[in-house]
């Protein structure tokens, strides 16, 4: 076609190749033949919206059932975790408080071979003893012997609190929210099955100066009423339209000719030729407002512009918004509100455009150049070849989306992307649909069985992706993968796994991508700077996450588990590790960070210093896997333990020096070496701290009412080298200090005492604090009581002192009912009345 549009019915050959070139337009489908695609039509009207779970009307209750069967199955797991050590006692039928978990003979070769000295080893050993004796106390109650047919009731706390986590939207909520990116769960949006414009038994190839298929007008949905019902028809375009297809309105439509003009330095404007007064129709200044149609100007692709100032014939735009200069053009455009979920939005209808593709039924490859947009449909394998669009690239197929042009090749070069395998995939394992987009480009797919692309050359700016019963792997050879739609909203859905690799990031700072993966799916990164992932239901399930060179911030509606391990018994995983960066923060927001023996496994300051962040509901379970574990802070939920293991040291990683690194309830520490330094002390603000050194020593100091003790334990801290504990409070020593070296207990002085908080330090009955090769100090601010059945021995010296620094004007009591052994035992006072 050598002079305008080409609107083409039909062109077939039976035997050969089909080469269309439009030299100066675009090319458009004008063959109506078509029938509805009952089935796409049913699942759009009935599927979408179920599917969706969002409201109540629509299984939200199923999400909410499926959130609290996934929190019981992790309970499960810990059920079974406990019965395996229970089980390795000689008599598994009564508990026996004192028992000590062994490794199996696989594991104690694996550990050996992987590097881990006897210390290491033995710090796992007693990171798991005290794990099983805690879960006794959650499920010893539920018998003395192992049922394998175990079910965990969840509470009516925990039920109510699960069901609070997961949002309900009513439907006018979800109505509001179909420009802002929602994953529908369907791979067909193509209502009716269109008679091919281009069939070919061999290739296919389009060249046009403009588009290669059209918009075609639109659909207003009136939301202008006092209650809103929306009909089949209505339901149906809205689950089928793409999100920059829908535009919520503020007003009414107005039609128009106009001139745009580019004014240069000066704003540009939009000027009436058609006698019609901007002012009564309703336009004022600092409305945002879309233009809609096929002129230049037009942004019905999700874009808008903003009414600097108005006149009767002129609109002038912000300063930021650019014109390209266009005489006598027809258009329609309307007041819009960007983000409709804002509270106060009043939302007048809904706006769809409706777009025609150009259908191709081709055996051989198919390629497609236009300036403008390219809409192809198939019905058919589309053997893809290249397409290169200087706008959106839409493609749109039952089957799937084949790369016909091998590694070498870019199948897509374009603005925005949209594709969709309704019964096939896109790309293969060997053959990756590889993809070249503008820099703020957004990529969308959905299929029924896997997805396989690789960027080139940017970012992949995520808008959504669906994998309906497959994997999701994505690859940006040069750039970051991230959320391109800048929501909370989840970004992508798999149905067994989700792999990115990324020379750059995943996720940014301040923008997680969101993920909702079914519940067996399994999450791998492979990333050259930082990672930033949420998973907004249900567990994240990690095979391997690195950030080579940056740091991790991982976060899970529900647990974060190590299924890399996962596929032996429970307590023996082995600690590859699962997440790998220099800062590693992870939030488990409504359950627990691995599971007992099966820990997830990290290797934090891996390409330069760095620190662990943690924060769970429940416990945490966590091994670092090489050198020093770092702390910037750990929390648990109050009544439940993080057990943090270090193979080397466990330090001080906060850079604010007076800032607390425990904050949860229950902490529990192991380390081959040092817990915490002279130089800089772990700090803590925990009610119940206890910790086992095997090799080193332990620096501590605590805010507010320290208690060594408080678990299930015997022994609170267990070290061969000095322990060192300082607390800004009172202490209270519930449970055993043994070490081979120095022990220093202090109850640090302050002048501000208040009944029940003076600075005491209390050991309880029945408590031994022994130093086997050393000396013991005790120090309390205000008073020093041993209680009857306590012993507190040194082979070196024994130092009892009260009203230590004096800084109260009270004097101290010592009050001894225990047995103190020494080779000197020293006890004093200080000014005051003793």
């Amino acid at each position: 076609e050598t002079s305008g549009d080409l609107r083409l019915k039909e062109a077939i050959s039976a035997s050969g190749d089909v080469y269309i070139n439009v030299a100066s337009g675009s090319l458009k489908d004008a063959n109506d033949s078509a029938v509805r695609d009952d089935r796409t039509y049913d699942e759009l009207l009935n599927g979408v919206w179920s599917d969706l779970q969002l409201t109540d009307g629509t299984g939200a209750q199923s999400k909410i059932d499926q959130t609290l069967i996934d929190y019981a199955s992790n309970r499960e797991q810990e059920y079974e975790a406990y019965w395996q050590y229970r089980g390795m006692q000689a008599d598994s039928s009564v508990y026996d408080p004192n028992f000590v978990v062994s490794l199996s003979s696989d594991e104690q070769t694996y550990y050996t071979n992987a590097g881990w000295t006897d210390g290491e080893i033995q710090t796992l050993v007693n990171k798991r003893t005290e794990e099983y004796h805690s879960l006794h106390g959650q499920y010893g109650s539920y018998g003395d012997s192992y049922n394998d047919s175990f079910t965990y009731t969840l509470s009516d706390a925990e039920r109510d609190s699960l069901t609070a986590s997961i949002k309900v939207w009513t439907e006018d909520e979800l109505l509001n929210l179909f420009s802002a990116g929602l994953i529908e769960p369907i791979t067909d949006t193509q209502t009716s099955v269109e008679q091919a414009n281009i069939s070919a038994a061999g290739a296919v190839t389009i060249v046009a100066s403009g588009s290669v298929g059209s918009a075609t007008g639109s659909q207003v949905i009136d939301l202008s009423g006092p209650t809103v019902s929306l009909t089949d028809d209505e339901r149906v375009a809205l689950a089928a339209a793409e999100r920059t297809d829908v535009a919520y309105l503020a007003g009414d439509i107005a039609s128009a000719k106009v001139n745009f003009l580019n004014n240069g330095n000066s704003a540009d404007t939009i000027v009436r030729t058609d006698g019609g007064n901007w002012l009564t129709d309703g336009f004022q200044a600092g409305m945002t407002i879309q233009i809609f149609g096929t002129a230049d100007n037009a942004n019905d692709n999700g874009q808008f512009f903003t009414i600097d100032s108005v006149s009767s014939n002129t609109i002038t735009l912000s300063a930021d918004d650019q014109l390209s200069t266009e005489y006598r053009a027809k258009i329609t455009l309307a007041e819009i509100i960007a983000d409709p979920t804002v509270d106060g939005a009043s939302i007048t209808g809904i706006r769809i455009d409706l777009r025609d593709d150009v259908d191709v039924d081709a055996l051989g490859s198919v390629s497609a150049t236009g300036s403008g947009d390219v809409f192809l449909g198939s019905e058919l394998d589309v053997k893809l070849d290249t397409v290169v669009a200087g706008d959106t690239v839409r493609i749109k197929t039952g089957k799937s989306i084949i790369n016909a042009g091998g590694s070498s090749v870019t199948n897509v070069t374009s603005s925005d992307v949209i594709l969709e395998a309704a019964d096939g995939s896109i790309g293969s394992a060997s053959d990756q649909i590889y993809i070249n987009l503008a820099a703020d480009a957004i990529f969308t797919a959905r299929v029924s069985g896997d997805i396989y692309l690789t960027e080139r050359t940017d970012n992949i700016n995520v808008g959504t992706l669906y994998a309906q019963s497959g994997g999701i792997y994505l690859t940006a050879e040069s750039g970051a993968i991230v959320d391109g739609l800048d929501h909370d909203f989840a970004n992508i859905s798999a149905a067994t796994e989700l792999s990115l690799t990324a020379s750059a990031g995943v996720g940014e700072d301040g923008d997680y991508l969101e993920t909702d993966l079914a519940t067996d799916a399994t999450l791998t990164i492979a990333a050259g700077a930082d990672v930033y992932v949420h998973e907004v239901l249900g567990n994240m399930n990690i095979r391997e996450v690195l950030a080579d060179g940056g740091n991790v911030d991982l976060r899970a509606h529900l647990a974060i588990k190590d299924t890399e391990d996962a596929s032996g018994d429970v307590v023996t995983g082995l600690p590859e590790a699962d997440v790998i960066g220099n800062s590693i923060t992870l939030t488990s927001e409504n359950d627990a960070i691995g599971i007992s023996g099966n820990d997830l496994d990290i290797n934090s300051a891996y390409r330069s210093a760095g620190t662990v962040t943690t924060s769970s509901a429940l416990n945490t379970y966590l091994i670092e896997t090489a050198g020093d574990l770092s702390i910037n802070t750990i929390g648990t939920g109050s009544d439940y333990t993080a057990f943090i293991l270090g193979r080397d040291n466990i330090l001080n990683g906060n850079a604010d020096a007076n800032a607390s690194n425990v904050t949860s309830g229950k902490t529990r520490l192991f380390a081959e070496g040092d817990i915490g330094a002279s130089g800089k002390r772990l700090q803590t603000t925990v009610g119940y701290m206890e910790g086992r050194s095997t090799s080193g020593n332990v620096w501590i100091t605590n805010t507010g009412h320290l208690t060594i003790g408080g678990l299930d334990q015997v022994n609170g801290i267990v070290a061969t080298g000095t322990v060192n504990i300082e607390a800004h409070s009172p202490i209270t020593v519930e449970k055993s200090i043994i070490t081979d070296d120095d022990i220093l207990l202090y109850a640090g002085e302050d002048n501000n005492d208040v009944a029940g908080e003076e600075d005491d330090l209390t050991v309880k009955a029945g408590v031994t604090i022994q130093s086997t090769a050393g000396t013991v100090t005790l120090r309390a601010g205000d008073n020093l009581m041993i209680e009857s059945g306590a012993m507190v021995s040194a082979l070196g010296n024994l130092l009892l002192q009260g009203d230590y620094e004096n800084l109260d004007a009270a004097g101290t009591t010592i009050h001894n009912l225990g047995t103190l052994s020494g080779a000197n035992i020293t006890i004093e006072g200080e000014a005051g009345s003793d």
